[in-house]
């Protein structure tokens, strides 16, 4: 299956400047959670800035009102509990957003959510640069030399725009669900230490998967502040 590459947004290896790099947005939800549908609607407002790279993570563990999450992973529960345990939160809860890994908020407070992202916008932040490439059936992430604050870990995250779902059983039984950029397989790619490195991987990865975006997450370890990311659009 070729593959193209459509676009590819660079982060720098300096303090960067507002409009210089994207913001990460992660959105925490369920198909079985009746208050995450007001989140996707914040969420979808959100995704639509140029400078903002945002990512659906669906959770599991509203199946038991009796819907089972047809876009949920085991791993997405382990990244969001990651992030909380670091967060100081006492557990898991849905909506939630994640801004940049430094921020976390309910993801149906439009304004908190706003507000939070126009702040962490404007800030200063060590960022380093992700530059995506295509070698036949594998993508090539290359950093080159700088000083990251610790080894970073690369983590590649294949999502797919918009997805739709009509949910039959449980609290939002009826209900025809709209979710933008849902995460479909994610994994570690490699670790950064400061050295010029092209870290080699399938664009496409094992098992079936329906996405149309590969995006690089340049992060301290499982769940910490994000340094840097890149994004391409993949084509069948």
């Amino acid at each position: 299956m070729s593959r193209a590459l459509f676009a590819i947004l660079v982060f720098l290896a300096v303090p960067a400047l507002a409009g210089e790099r994207l913001t990460v947005v992660e959105l925490f939800t369920s198909q079985g959670c009746p208050n995450c549908p007001p989140a996707q609607a914040v969420f979808e407002e959100v995704a639509a800035a140029d400078d903002v790279l945002a990512l659906t993570w669906a959770v599991d563990y509203w199946d038991f009102m009796g819907w089972r999450d047809t876009f949920a992973a085991p791993g997405h529960v382990e990244r969001q509990r990651a992030y909380n345990d670091r967060f100081g939160e006492p557990g898991v809860y849905t909506p939630e957003v994640v801004i940049d890994g430094r921020r976390e908020m309910v993801g149906s407070h439009r304004a908190e959510v706003m507000a939070a992202l126009a702040q962490l916008r404007r800030s200063l932040r060590a960022d380093f640069s992700v530059e995506l490439s295509e070698e036949g059936i594998f993508c090539i992430a290359s950093l080159p030399a700088a000083t990251p604050p610790r080894p970073l870990t690369l983590r590649a995250v294949w999502y797919k725009s918009v997805d739709e779902v009509e949910v039959t059983r449980g609290e939002n039984a009826g209900r025809h669900l709209v979710f933008h950029n849902v995460v479909k397989a994610a994994r570690v790619v490699g670790v950064w230490t400061g050295e010029e490195v092209h870290f080699r991987f399938p664009v496409e990865p094992p098992g079936t998967i329906d996405a149309d975006h590969l995006a690089i997450l340049l992060e301290d370890g499982e769940a910490g502040p994000i340094y840097g990311a890149a994004v391409m659009a993949l084509e069948s």
